[in-house]
């Protein structure tokens, strides 16, 4: 009986021992699980960021663009109106010159 109460006690205090280092062992890997977790949350909110500034770009050169083709649509516009005005002055430059020319070919007949 004695053996087996010296054997108990044994498996007992390995038992006990086991149960320390188990308890350590869970109070590490809480810590680590802890640490784990904020690692988790750091790296969820730095790709939120990171997207939403994606995002945001992404917008800021839609509307550049946008603004862009109005502005070159606007510049393109004015050219041709000014190539228009431009054109009826010299159409009108020429027919004046025409008329002056026909004038003076009349003129130059009449005193022939």
């Amino acid at each position: 009986m004695n053996d087996k109460m010296d054997e108990f006690q044994r498996l007992e205090i390995t038992y006990e021992d086991e149960r320390k280092l188990l308890s350590e062992m869970e109070d590490r890997f809480a810590e680590l699980e802890a640490e784990y977790n904020n690692l988790m949350q750091e790296r969820l909110v730095a790709r939120r960021r990171q997207e939403w500034a994606e995002r945001d770009k992404k917008a800021l050169i839609k509307y550049i663009t946008v603004i862009q083709s109005f502005w070159r649509g606007y510049t393109v516009r004015k050219n041709i109106k000014k190539d228009e005005k431009r054109r009826i002055k010299e159409e009108k430059r020429k027919e004046k010159e025409l008329k002056e020319q026909e004038r003076k070919a009349k003129l130059a007949a009449g005193k022939e």
